[in-house]
């Protein structure tokens, strides 16, 4: 027991009551609530923190209503206790349903920071032509938020799928998913916010050169020839030089741009550049550039599903790419990244919508169900379920409906859980 004076102490779960003040001695990521300090409004409320399996839980009594008082110590007469009504325990369906919501929640709020960050890049790179040093500092200060979002969260970031309009010109998205990979695969790798923070500049920019190749080469639908292949070639070249030109980017940007379609074997372009050559950060890029471009790629090519994408980029790693790298960002992504389909033990297809960063076997999945939409449809936490995921799809395998369902026809983006707003 404790003293009434003082503004906090733990009493049993049983005990707790609308208007309690609790603070959960659980991460924002192990229950279905938006914090882990809030007051209980609701009947629901209380019958989900029943279900949490906690024995006591700690009461903020300054933050709790007025009419409930902390315990006395026992030597005093103790004070009476509000009832509790008795509630029976979730069921599992409810527990599901509720678990559903809380990881939508998750993953608007994903979606919700993406459009912010994709807001703020097209505003900078918008700049870019008439006042190139506004759009570096706005460019710098995007990482800056980006970055300090990361190396302050002492949890890996959970990976979330976020879908985007279809557009002609996909250098936006291309440029902001690299940018995101590369960053948290930084800070797993152990580099420092600063070495982050160069990366992601390199990254933002890496392909801005794009905008001089004409647009009738960019969208072509067919098979490139050998001097349109070769035009298109020059934009990391481009972008060197509209990065010089703008002279206010940091000279240590130059060759990562320069070079990130290199390969560690010396198959790449534009100067056939070599491992012993390729810094780590150069490696970097050119790893995570091609695992979106290969998702992503130019009109004329075939796209691979994520998987498929991770597979051949563990085949290339025997000479093109760095391996160490690449188990890293497979790590964060899991065995079945974000954005990949896949057929569940019951039949079902679902889409991996975000990671699991305890369990890459077992991702959070939208999964199909006649009648509903990608907006009421359950999310799955695989973890928690005894469903298991039998093999990868692609949207060609799908039927009609289950294709609508997934809206086949909008371009995945990467984005990581922000961090959870304060109570």
């Amino acid at each position: 027991m404790t003293n009434p004076e003082h503004s906090k102490s733990k009493i049993p779960v049983q005990q707790l009551a609308i208007g309690h003040f609790v603070e959960l001695p659980l991460g924002w990521k192990d229950h279905p609530f938006m914090f882990s300090n809030f007051k209980i409004k609701s009947q629901e409320q209380l019958t989900i923190l029943y279900s949490l399996g906690l024995t006591e839980v700690e009461i903020n009594w300054k933050k709790s209503d007025k009419h409930l008082k902390p315990p006395v110590s026992q030597d005093t007469e103790p004070t009476e206790q509000p009832t509790v009504k008795k509630t029976t325990a979730l069921t599992p369906e409810q527990m599901q349903q509720i678990q559903s919501k809380q990881l939508r929640l998750d993953n608007k709020r994903a979606e919700a920071a993406y459009r912010h960050s994709l807001s703020l890049f097209h505003s900078a790179m918008s700049k870019f032509g008439l006042s190139p040093e506004e759009a570096y500092f706005d460019i710098k200060g995007l990482i800056n938020a980006l970055c300090n979002d990361v190396f302050t969260s002492s949890e890996t970031k959970v990976m979330h799928v976020i879908q985007a309009q279809p557009s002609t010109d996909d250098l936006f998205y291309h440029s902001l998913n690299v940018t995101i990979l590369c960053l948290v695969v930084a800070k797993e790798l152990g580099w420092s916010e600063q070495e982050a923070q160069l990366l992601c500049l390199a990254a933002f920019t890496h392909d801005v050169g794009l905008i001089k190749v004409p647009s009738t080469i960019k969208r072509k639908m067919t098979e490139l020839t050998k001097s349109e292949e070769n035009y298109y070639k020059m934009h990391s070249t481009y972008s060197v030089e509209l990065i010089k030109k703008a002279n206010c980017f940091p000279d240590a940007i130059l060759p990562i741009i320069a070079a990130h379609h290199e390969r560690l074997d010396g198959s790449g372009y534009p100067k056939q550049a070599t491992e012993s050559t390729l810094d780590e950060m150069t490696q970097l890029l050119s790893l995570v550039d091609a695992y979106d471009s290969y998702c992503f790629p130019h009109p004329s090519n075939k796209a691979f599903t994520p998987r498929n994408a991770i597979a051949l980029l563990f085949k290339q790693s025997q000479k093109k790419f760095n391996r160490a790298m690449l188990e890293v960002m497979v790590k964060l992504l899991g065995i079945y990244p974000p954005g990949s389909l896949v057929v569940l033990s019951n039949g079902a297809p679902a889409l991996v919508i975000s990671t699991n960063s305890n369990n890459a076997l077992c991702p959070n999945v939208l999964m199909f169900e006649s009648g509903k939409n990608e907006n009421t449809g359950l999310i799955l936490n695989l973890a928690k379920e005894s469903l298991d995921i039998t093999k990868g799809i692609s949207f060609d395998d799908l039927e009609e409906a289950p294709a609508r369902y997934f809206n086949n026809h909008v371009r995945y983006c990467l984005y990581f859980s922000p961090q959870p707003p304060a109570p």
